[in-house]
């Protein structure tokens, strides 16, 4: 059973997985969801090693990485130009 954001999830279900495609999380009866969950991700394990959703992984840990390094140039930036300032106030005085 899929349920979208903002709904609550029946009583006697429990989460199994998290559909990112469509912002849904796909629910089943309590005792089954971990049960089922173990089956997908072998599934995804055995049957889908060099699929998609690795491509996807590695595109979005490149993303990070070079945002990471641009807001650190950023930031860098930001550092010298406050130093600089704090220097010209301090010869100031």
């Amino acid at each position: 059973m899929k349920i979208y954001e903002g709904e609550k999830i029946p009583i006697g279900y429990g989460h199994a997985w998290y559909n990112w495609h469509n912002l849904s999380t796909t629910v089943y009866f309590v005792p089954f969801n971990i049960f089922i969950r173990w089956l997908r991700q072998l599934w995804f394990f055995l049957g889908s090693r060099d699929a998609e959703y690795k491509r996807e992984q590695k595109i979005f840990r490149t993303g990070f990485e070079e945002g990471k390094k641009e807001g650190l140039k950023e930031l860098d930036n930001v550092i010298s130009k406050e130093s600089k300032s704090i220097r010209k106030q301090n010869e100031k005085l």
